[in-house]
């Protein structure tokens, strides 16, 4: 008895994970917070308005039902939903803010690329993501992105002690902290990896928008 031949699926010749772009845990949790905390609040008013609509379509059409509750109440969730997403509108902002740091910072790290350095972004290790590993003849590097928006001349810098100055003003107590920890991290994953020890240096970059 002859059998068919299965026909074979055609395979990528490139495997492997993708390279993740930079910013791109900060899209994925802007993402996530749209879906979860704004889509409802979309949908909800929508829903409301379909429904006001269609007590105008049996008003018009001379049936009993009135439209006059239901407009009131879609009026009441539009304005509503439209506070609630006016008070998580922030963290988009926010959001929006660090992806294009992270972008901005990646493109001048690969202006080192002549100089023999690699440049990874949005490294993901242990469920936390590394805004950008560098690696070169000078060492490894993992750099953390903090992106500010200001008005006026305001100058951003780390002084003597390791406190992240914007404008002559802390902005964090120890904005090193997540770098260093971050440089922890490559570190730990280098030696897993190579069996040996290898010291990762880490960076706190710090950008001022207008």
């Amino acid at each position: 008895m002859a059998f068919p031949k299965k026909k074979k699926k055609y395979r990528s010749p490139i495997e492997g994970p993708l390279r993740r772009l930079p910013g791109q845990s900060v899209r994925e949790e802007w993402n996530r917070l749209f879906d979860d905390k704004v889509m409802g609040y979309l949908l909800v008013p929508l829903l409301a308005w379909l429904l006001a609509i269609w007590q105008w379509i049996y008003w018009w059409t001379g049936s009993k039902p009135s439209p006059g509750f239901t407009t009131v109440l879609a009026g009441i969730v539009t304005i509503y939903c439209a506070y609630r997403i006016w008070r998580i509108y922030p963290e988009f902002k926010n959001l929006n803010l660090g992806e294009k740091g992270e972008r901005r910072v990646s493109e001048v790290l690969r202006t080192l690329r002549h100089r023999d350095y690699v440049t990874f972004d949005d490294f993901l290790l242990e469920g936390v993501n590394v805004d950008h590993v560098v690696v070169g003849p000078g060492g490894v590097f993992a750099v953390e992105t903090k992106t500010f928006s200001t008005f006026g001349n305001v100058s951003a810098g780390i002084d003597g002690s390791g406190v992240l100055q914007l404008g002559g003003n802390p902005a964090f107590k120890d904005p090193l902290k997540q770098a260093r920890a971050s440089a922890a991290m490559v570190s730990a994953e280098l030696k897993r990896w190579m069996r040996y020890g290898i010291f990762c240096f880490g960076l706190n970059v710090a950008l001022v928008c207008q």
